[in-house]
């Protein structure tokens, strides 16, 4: 590799999307640069595998019953956390739809044809719209907040499209 700086390397991650980025003046506006392209999906797994991971870590690590059930301990979830993860468990969606389902108090949706139904209701909107209109909702900063919480507790994973 050559001598050039970390900026270029930097770009050229971002732009074969590698990487996320976000950058804006406010910490809210970056937040949601660097979200509002991504989708998420709940990271829910089932019994089965808690069961068996518990039992590896118990039989094959040798760590106490105690300290493996601490790590399947679930964290109590905000009442905005839970809609989202409600919305999620179901399919994939992006942050700017969380945030057209938030606003308009979604709590389901039994598919993708119910989804197209709820958001994209006229022939101009499009993802590009809904992403440029949902960065001035006012359930916008509740949902980023929501979202990053969700992240941080491992529940949802993100992906591009």
């Amino acid at each position: 590799m050559g001598e050039l700086d970390f900026d270029h390397y930097l770009n050229r991650l971002i732009m074969r999307r590698l990487i996320a980025s976000g950058r804006e003046c406010t910490g809210v506006d970056a937040l949601y640069d660097l979200l509002g392209h991504l989708y998420l999906q709940s990271s829910h797994t089932g019994f089965p595998a808690k069961v068996l991971a518990f039992l590896k870590l118990c039989l094959c690590h040798g760590i106490s019953v105690r300290q493996a059930a601490s790590v399947f301990r679930l964290e109590k979830l905000e009442p905005m956390e839970k809609q989202l993860i409600s919305l999620l468990n179901r399919q994939m969606l992006s942050t700017a739809e969380l945030i057209q389902c938030a606003q308009k108090d979604i709590k389901q949706l039994k598919n993708n044809d119910e989804l197209m139904e709820c958001l994209y209701q006229d022939d101009d909107t499009d993802c590009e719209s809904l992403i440029i209109e949902s960065r001035f909702s006012e359930t916008s900063i509740p949902v980023l907040t929501a979202i990053t919480n969700l992240y941080l507790k491992q529940q949802v994973e993100f992906d591009i499209l």
